[in-house]
């Protein structure tokens, strides 16, 4: 008696050629077409397997588009109050600027008068004058950090609301009769 040796891919394959429709063992689905095992290509809304000829529908439910759109100005909100946020450290930033551009000053002219000697409240003047330059750029630096987390979560935000509104669209064309059709 003869036996036939058959590799442990040729049984797999043998096993999965089986089953029209089956998983590759990652997860995608897999369509059997004449012994060959395919991917099943996926488009935007629709799955498709162009040999069985099976369609998988993906519809836009009123819930999607409403939970998109409370993304959407959840997010506009966050944006909002970083803007604020980011405002009110320019605002400061400035102050302070100001203020240590006044220091500066005084701190400046110290060291023009060389006829006298720098006496130590002149020095601590100074250091003062340092620290409070320190400080505004500090403060600029927070307000730059703040002003460009602002652009970045607007420009999320922006990302949302355009989503949503794909989503509405679709939800019209899937749902004509849709309560979201009605209102403005």
């Amino acid at each position: 008696m003869m036996r036939t040796k058959m590799s442990p891919k040729m049984l797999l394959l043998l096993l999965l050629s089986a089953f029209p429709q089956q998983t590759d063992g990652f997860g995608s689905n897999m369509a059997n077409h004449r012994g060959r095992l395919r991917p099943v290509q996926q488009h935007r809304s629709t799955v498709w397997d162009r040999t069985l000829s099976t369609t998988k529908m993906l519809l836009v439910s009123e819930e999607d588009v409403l939970e998109a759109v409370e993304q959407a100005e959840m997010l506009w909100a966050q944006a909002l109050e970083a803007r604020k946020t980011a405002n009110a450290l320019s605002d400061r930033a400035e102050e302070e600027a100001e203020a240590a551009a006044g220091t500066a000053k005084e701190a400046e002219n110290i060291f023009q008068n060389q006829t006298t000697p720098v006496s130590m409240e002149q020095l601590v003047q100074v250091d003062k004058a340092a620290k409070s330059n320190l400080d505004a750029t500090s403060m600029v630096n927070r307000a730059v950090k703040a002003s460009e987390e602002a652009d970045r979560l607007e420009q999320l935000a922006e990302e949302a609301l355009r989503k949503s509104e794909e989503q509405l669209e679709q939800h019209l064309k899937d749902f004509p009769d849709s309560p979201l059709a009605q209102e403005d």
